[in-house]
């Protein structure tokens, strides 16, 4: 497609993803970005709820949390939500560092270079379910009925 016809693309999908969302779920959105956003907006709504907000899951996240302080990890939060993300976004974070340092958004390693990375990342995932095995017996099925939810009243 070129430009011209992207741009008629793009128009005529948000138009009728406009119509649909209307027409099946009477939720005004013009485009897809709309969509993203009031997604994103419910999903967080009903984690803070549903999740943030449980009191056994607070417990439980503390055990955890404290649990994994223990073992030497920096816990900047012991809300459930934070806690269960911990270990995918400190791994994000040092691939981002290491990105960086060589000036690229995603770095390229050798298998030697990787495997001091693959050793902690692999220690601190069995950590992270040594500590947290009760808290994710009670996490899991709470954030799969979240998920649910927001994909049945928001599809994307």
């Amino acid at each position: 497609m070129n430009e011209t016809q992207f741009n008629a693309y793009k128009k005529a999908e948000d138009a009728c993803m406009a119509k649909a969302f209307k027409v099946v779920l009477n939720k005004d959105v013009k485009n897809r970005m709309d969509v993203f956003k009031m997604h994103f907006d419910l999903n967080k709504q009903l984690t803070t709820r549903r999740i943030d907000g449980d009191a056994e899951l607070v417990r439980l996240a503390a055990t955890f949390g404290d649990c994994l302080k223990g073992k030497g990890y920096a816990i900047t939060s012991l809300k459930p939500s934070d806690l269960a993300g911990r270990g995918e976004k400190a791994m994000l974070a040092q691939v981002g560092k290491i990105g960086k340092e060589q000036g690229t958004s995603w770095p390229e390693l050798t298998a030697a270079q990787a495997r001091p990375y693959l050793v902690k990342e692999i220690k601190d995932a069995l950590d992270d379910l040594e500590c947290g095995k009760e808290f994710y017996a009670r996490y899991s099925p709470v954030k799969t009925a979240v998920d649910q939810e927001v994909e049945a009243q928001l599809p994307l």
